[in-house]
């Protein structure tokens, strides 16, 4: 609570338990929602043609909503069998960590491609038509807002961080986490929509450029010390 001092927030739900608890003061308060996107790095682009591609893009963290995604997949075939699921990500030591035996299963069974960790994700996000996040909690997921100003349509979780990187039924859509269903109906939703996922896709490149522009972030940084 000292006068001098600001906390960094990245999400409107973290601001108000705060305040609510009276664990900080308004004034300490400084809102800066993300980590910020290179704009020209992760520039619009079109959605690819032929078979549309549903890919999550995450460390597998049973957190991160993975199994939840994977197992989503089989009802969204039901429906629509003409659709490519892709897992991008890589294994870690944290202990909520998957490893390859619980997506084994996934892979053999055609349901999945797993195509590991990737370092060039602005070029991976360009082969998607679709980005989903189905986390529990997140601070603000950059691969959010990496999508969004690479014109990508947006299924993610209704919780904190991860509702604040999106604007809902405008650049993407918001489902209960842990929720196969309602997660799997939002796929088929946006896969039979292809007019509206392309608009959720301009709409959060707009966002992208009003919100999460990484310099307009390094100069609320600077700011703050400069204050």
């Amino acid at each position: 609570k000292n006068k001098k001092s600001y906390v960094i927030l990245q999400n409107d739900h973290d601001k108000d338990y705060l305040l609510s608890k009276k664990i900080l003061r308004k004034e300490n308060i400084v809102m800066i929602y993300g980590s910020g996107v290179h704009l020209d790095k992760f520039s619009f682009s079109n959605e690819p043609e032929g078979i549309p591609v549903v890919m999550m893009i995450s460390r597998l963290l049973r957190e991160k909503g993975v199994i939840e995604y994977l197992k989503s997949i089989e009802q969204v075939k039901k429906s629509i069998p003409e659709v490519k699921f892709v897992l991008v990500g890589g294994f870690d030591d944290n202990p909520g960590s998957l490893s390859i035996e619980d997506i084994k299963e996934y892979i053999n069974s055609n349901k999945v491609e797993y195509w590991g960790k990737k370092d060039n994700i602005h070029e991976i996000i360009r082969l998607s038509s679709i980005v989903v996040l189905p986390s529990y909690r997140e601070g603000l997921p950059k691969v959010l807002i990496e999508a969004s100003a690479s014109g990508r349509s947006i299924i993610t979780s209704d919780v904190p961080g991860c509702k604040d990187a999106i604007i809902e039924n405008s650049t993407g859509l918001l489902v209960p986490p842990k929720k196969i269903n309602d997660l799997a109906e939002a796929m088929i939703y946006l896969l039979n929509n292809k007019d509206l996922r392309i608009q959720m896709g301009k709409n959060g490149r707009k966002l992208a450029e009003e919100k999460f522009n990484i310099q307009s972030v390094i100069e609320k940084h600077i700011n703050i010390y400069n204050a």
